[in-house]
């Protein structure tokens, strides 16, 4: 059997709802037969005992995050095993690759394997978190995936996936920073085993300075819910120590991310190339905070900072109003003020 099928807008929603619907406990992983709750993946038998070759091509795939488009395809199927070369457009990049679908007995087993070069980053940033100043490349990552089940549903929920990014060169331009941010990345691993959270390591630069970075987030169902997030990072660059831990969601009026934060270090002055202060600056630092940002307001409050022989606690923050003026709030309170030692910082 050969053919050809062309679809203007392909909405994979419905299917995402089915797999992941918005009530109920969190899904555990199936990695055998429930007859009770799976409906089995089949073809009828005349279908099974054919070869196909069919020409896929979708101007549009609509229900997930992201810009999907231009998406082409070959699919073979023969011998009850199910091969599909594809070629997508997201977000403006071209992603390639193949996906092998096989039945054992009533087991399906599904493997993917893409790739894709030049990514444009700004472009992502904007589509995910309505970043505005962010710039940058992305010379090459590579997708592979693995699962294995008795339906659809089971084959999402029981999915292994592995991210390997290579050279990202990324710029942050902040309206409000002085200039902007560069980072660079020399590698980046990320791994979402089945029914569990995402784990990552990067490392790279920052501003010149080596880091490393280690995240853990949520799962497969909150990525493709595009849904609040959890997050747990922790980045260790120029003597110093950051935690941050908290909930990661989209921006809206009321919704956006929300982290608790703890920095510290044994020599302020290693965050010269960070800060502007002064590297001769010899004092350690602790802060404790936690921030909030919504697209119309945020806020960073201090619960303790502790520079040397200072102690300071404070809040900062500010509100656009309906016709985008800006009102920004602060308070700052201490215990103790060591002005000689913080006269060191800018010396």
């Amino acid at each position: 059997l050969t053919g050809v099928v062309d679809a203007a807008v392909l909405d994979l929603g419905p299917v995402i709802r089915s797999v992941y619907p918005n009530d109920g406990p969190e899904p555990q992983p199936n990695t055998g037969i429930d007859a009770d709750r799976e409906k089995p993946f089949s073809l009828p038998e005349v279908v099974s005992n054919l070869d196909i070759d069919l020409r896929l091509a979708i101007d549009q795939i609509v229900g997930v995050p992201g810009e999907l488009r231009n998406a082409t395809a070959r699919l073979f199927f023969g011998d009850g095993r199910l091969r599909l070369p594809a070629s997508l457009n997201v977000l403006g990049t071209t992603v390639g690759g193949e996906a092998i679908l096989s039945r054992q007995e009533e087991i399906m087993k599904l493997s993917v394997e893409l790739a894709a070069d030049k990514t444009d980053l700004g472009r992502v940033a904007g589509e995910w978190y309505g970043g505005a100043g962010v710039a940058g490349r992305l010379d090459g990552l590579e997708l592979s995936a693995s699962a294995s089940g008795a339906s659809l549903s089971a084959l999402l929920k029981n999915l292994d996936a592995r991210l390997d990014i290579r050279n990202v060169d990324l710029t942050i331009d902040g309206k409000s920073a002085s200039r902007p941010m560069r980072v660079v990345l020399d590698a980046a691993t990320v791994t979402l085993p089945a029914g569990a959270g995402l784990k990552g390591t990067v490392t790279g630069k920052m501003i010149g300075q080596s880091f490393s970075l280690n995240v853990a987030g949520g799962g497969m169902r909150d990525i493709l819910e595009k849904s609040r997030w959890p997050v747990d990072l922790r980045f260790v660059g120029s003597g110093a120590r950051l935690h941050l831990a908290g909930i990661f969601s989209p921006l809206g009026d009321t919704a956006g991310p929300e982290l608790s934060i703890r920095l510290s270090g044994d020599r302020i002055g290693a965050l010269a190339a960070w800060t502007g202060i002064s590297p001769s600056a010899t004092m350690p630092y602790v802060m404790d905070a936690a921030g909030s940002l919504h697209r119309n307001r945020w806020r960073l409050e201090v619960r303790r900072l502790n520079l040397g022989n200072s102690t300071l606690r404070g809040s900062i923050g500010g509100k656009l109003s309906a016709n985008r003026q800006l009102k920004a709030s602060l308070s700052v309170h201490s215990d103790s003020i060591d002005v000689a030692q913080l006269n060191t910082l800018f010396i």
